[in-house]
């Protein structure tokens, strides 16, 4: 695996310095058909080396876990201590800094705005009063996407949909 890492790396190390010699060819002469669809060419040959150079890291460390991870080892617990520190928020900023303070004033609803401002004329109220149809919660159960997230209840949307 080492020997095939070592390659890869070499592979997309040549198709970059080659990328960086067309660059520079096409500095000189940028309408040039060749070195456009060459380059073209040497991107898309990066991106799939890249991806491969990926998987293989991956591999790699599954191979790693699996030789050291289960045997309740140094690496084992060295893991179980960074876990906590990857998954903790330290702090929360915003544009002005550090939010560790209480707020002064806390906002609330300026009256004149809930009374002057825009209000639902009466058919939009009327339809706000409509009784919701089983044919039209059934539509919006159908349109939502599969991949949602649990609600709060902890249930996907593929339960509702069957039961």
């Amino acid at each position: 695996m080492n020997k095939e890492m070592s390659s890869l790396e070499l592979k997309v190390d040549a198709l970059r310095s080659q990328l960086q010699d067309i660059h520079e060819n096409l500095k000189n002469n940028m309408f040039d058909d060749t070195l456009i669809t060459t380059e073209k060419d040497v991107i898309l040959q990066i991106q799939k080396w890249d991806a491969i150079h990926e998987q293989v890291l991956r591999q790699k460390s599954r191979a790693t876990w699996i030789a050291h991870g289960d045997s309740n080892s140094k690496y084992f617990h060295a893991h179980l201590r960074a876990r906590p520190s990857i998954n903790r928020v330290a702090s929360i900023c915003n544009e002005q800094g550090l939010l560790e303070t209480a707020a002064a004033e806390l906002p609330y609803i300026d009256p004149t705005i809930a009374r002057d401002g825009p209000c639902l004329n009466p058919e939009q109220q009327r339809q706000m009063t409509v009784p919701i149809t089983r044919e039209e919660i059934l539509t919006t159960l159908h349109s939502l996407p599969c991949d949602k997230s649990p609600g709060t209840d902890g249930f996907r949307v593929e339960f509702f949909r069957e039961n």
